[in-house]
Formats: C-alpha cells, structure tokens, sequence
C-alpha cells in the first residue's frame, strides 16, 4: 500500500508447506518494485524475527518494536458521547509521523469511531470478530489521558468481542495497559527504508501493523 510519500508492505505470508523455496522473496521483490516506481521517501514494514534478515539486506532498519495488547470488551458498543474532529485528529497525525496522513485516517475512519482524552485522539474500529483501538497518537504522553482513553474504548467495545491495540513500545504503556486488562499477544519489529521522520507520540498503528 501507498499514500502520498510513503509506503507500507504487509502480510507476507507463504503457506507453510511451500517456504523455504524464494517464494517470500520473490514477493517482496514484487512490492518493492511497485512501491518503488511510486518514487516513495520511504517504505514501512513490520517483520518477524524470521522475516529481519530479509529485510535487512534490502536496507530496512529497526525504528520501534510494535507488541500487540488484547483485552475483551466490557460493553454493549455505544456511542461515545465526547467527539472530537478528524481534522484534529489528521493534524495531530501530521505532527507525530511528520507528513500528510488524511488518506488513510480518512479511510480507517469510515467504520470507526473518534475517541479524545487530552492531549489525545485515537479511532476505535468496529470488526466482525475483532475490533481494534487505532491510530492512537499524542501531543502529549500522559498516562492519565492514556489510561481513560483505554476505559473509554473497552465500554464502547462490546462484551463478546477482543479488542486489540497495537503499541509501540517506545509508548511506555505497558503499565497501564496491564492495569487495564490487556494481555501481550506477540510483537514485531517496525522497520523502515528511505528517509525516516522521528515518529514523535505515535502510540499505536492503525491496522495490525501492515499500513501504519
């Protein structure tokens, strides 16, 4: 996937009977080459231990470590009654990643809902099976604002379903995450090649990882 000057790689995946053969490579070869006619600054990936060594020998360099957090709802999915602007959001978004994210907020947001605390805006998606608290990004890191911004999403995420968030661990958010519920489910590497920005208060990605 790409939008405006970056691009993100995601779910490479061979089945299990078939790896070992080049396969993944000649894949990733594939949208690298596609991402790359775009004349991208850079390109985002999230990489298992397996997949690093791949990734590295074509110039991708760790930047975070993205772990993945699971708590189960504790509501009926009800609207939030506090709403903020996606052109807040998008700004705020803009800040902390360094470029024009509104095509993807824009996109993400169509089946989501707004949640703000101060200083702090994040999406909560609704899923079929799953739903899912991101972007989450921050003018400031205050565990106060994380910690009701978590409440808030776990009420509006109903009781039968998991809600997952996935944090970069620069976030410092562990803590408060454990305090409210949430469980790790595994982590990956966020990688980048090209000119990186400082992500400066991005907490969490907005889709599992694959496009930021």
């Amino acid at each position: 996937m790409g939008y405006r000057h970056s691009g993100w790689i995601g779910n490479l995946l061979i089945d299990p009977d078939h790896r070992g053969q080049g396969y993944g490579k000649q894949l990733f070869e594939e949208a690298l080459k596609f991402l790359n006619q775009r004349q991208l600054k850079r390109i985002w990936l999230t990489a298992s231990d397996q997949g690093t060594p791949l990734y590295q020998r074509f110039g991708f360099e760790q930047i975070d470590t993205v772990t993945r957090w699971c708590a189960a709802g504790s509501g009926c999915g009800q609207t939030s009654e506090v709403q903020a602007s996606l052109t807040c959001l998008i700004a705020l978004e803009q800040d902390c990643w360094g470029e024009d994210r509104r095509d993807l907020i824009h996109a993400v947001a169509i089946e989501s809902t707004l949640l703000q605390q101060p200083d702090q805006l994040a999406l909560l998606q609704a899923g079929l099976d799953v739903w899912q608290l991101g972007p989450w990004s921050a003018a400031r890191t205050d565990p106060r604002s994380a910690r009701l911004l978590l409440e808030a999403a776990r009420v509006m995420t109903p009781a039968d379903k998991n809600l997952f968030v996935d944090i970069l661990d620069s976030a410092g958010l562990e803590l408060v995450l454990r305090q409210h519920g949430f469980v790790r489910h595994g982590h990956n590497k966020l990688m980048c090649q090209g000119k990186t920005p400082r992500l400066h208060g991005v907490l969490a990605l907005a889709s599992f990882g694959s496009i930021g």
